[in-house]
């Protein structure tokens, strides 16, 4: 069997300020007129200055990378390398496949850190890996599927949950208060739906049954499990809904003072997590009287669950009997 490889595919993220600029003129291109995107990346700077100046995402991939070889080690499996390969920023996917023909690997493992199918993040990535793979005379590049919908991830987010609830009671119970009424919400990145190459469609109906599953095992009530999105495009048009901040609104006028939030379509901390969710969210939802409660994403610079490598390594076990 020809040697095999993984390329662990990323979005991208500044590892610093000075890197912001050049990493969002990569994602938006020339789309954007001079002036919009100067102001879109002054944003993005202040957002980034917030949680420390950089992006966790290609620290967290690679810490990724040694869990992952150690994993698939112990369960038998032959890979010669896995190497981290990001979209917009270094390292690059170029880079990462040049290292995986330097160790001889014949065959590459495409592996995407993002837990549901998008063109954006998962299918256009692959596209890009094949080209890059043969031009390195690798003609084998299998694409491994999309963890989200596996029973690990899902019952490592639902154990959070759990958690999240009884932090919740257990806090209450010591303040001699009782609890109410719990909201849960699932939360990931928005998707254009007006943009024909986008997989949007596939992309909510994967997010909606994931959702569903998860809201039915739970052993306590909720009095909602609704699926809503952040972070919409600066480019404009129509992106998924509702968004999380339409679910605050919602809450508001019901007298509902309380939401646990997680991360479902998150895999790993970046900054629409450390900011969206942890500072522009928590912010709206104080506005309104709602205590915001967010369950951690599966990879953290702190820790990663070990339900998300189980859910990598079945993914990954399943395209190494895959053709291309």
């Amino acid at each position: 069997m020809a040697k095999t490889g993984i390329l662990l595919v990323g979005f991208g993220g500044p590892r610093s300020l000075d890197e912001v600029a050049p990493m969002l003129q990569r994602v938006m291109g020339s789309s954007l007129p001079a002036a919009q995107m100067e102001k879109v990346v002054s944003s993005a700077r202040a957002k980034y200055e917030l949680i420390g100046g950089k992006s966790p995402s290609v620290e967290i991939a690679e810490t990724i990378c040694v869990a992952l070889k150690a994993a698939l080690d112990k369960a038998g499996e032959k890979i010669c390398a896995i190497e981290v390969g990001m979209g917009f920023s270094e390292p690059f996917i170029e880079d990462a496949i040049e290292r995986l023909a330097d160790t001889g690997c014949k065959r590459i493992i495409y592996f995407s850190l993002t837990a549901f199918e998008s063109w954006v993040a998962w299918e256009g990535p692959y596209q890009h890996s094949k080209e890059v793979a043969l031009k390195q005379g690798i003609s084998e590049v299998v694409k491994a599927p999309v963890f989200g919908p596996s029973s690990a991830y899902l019952n490592a987010h639902a154990d959070n949950i759990r958690k999240a609830y009884f932090d919740l009671v257990q806090h209450a119970y010591q303040d001699d208060a009782s609890v109410q009424e719990v909201n849960l919400a699932f939360v990931a990145h928005s998707l254009p739906i007006d943009d024909d190459q986008e997989m949007s469609a596939r992309y909510e109906q994967q997010l909606l049954a994931a959702a569903s599953l998860l809201i039915t095992g739970m052993p306590m009530p909720f009095e909602s499990g609704t699926l809503c999105y952040v972070s919409a495009g600066a480019r404009g048009g129509k992106w998924l809904e509702p968004s999380l901040d339409t679910i605050f609104s919602k809450l508001a006028l019901r007298g509902a003072d309380t939401l646990i939030v997680c991360p479902l379509g998150f895999a790993t901390d970046h900054m629409e997590v450390l900011y969206d969710l942890d500072i522009a969210a928590v912010k709206k939802a104080k506005d309104q009287d709602i205590t915001l409660i967010r369950t951690p994403t599966l990879a953290t610079l702190e820790s990663i669950n070990p339900g998300l490598i189980e859910s990598f390594v079945a993914s990954v076990q399943s395209a190494l009997v895959s053709t291309p």
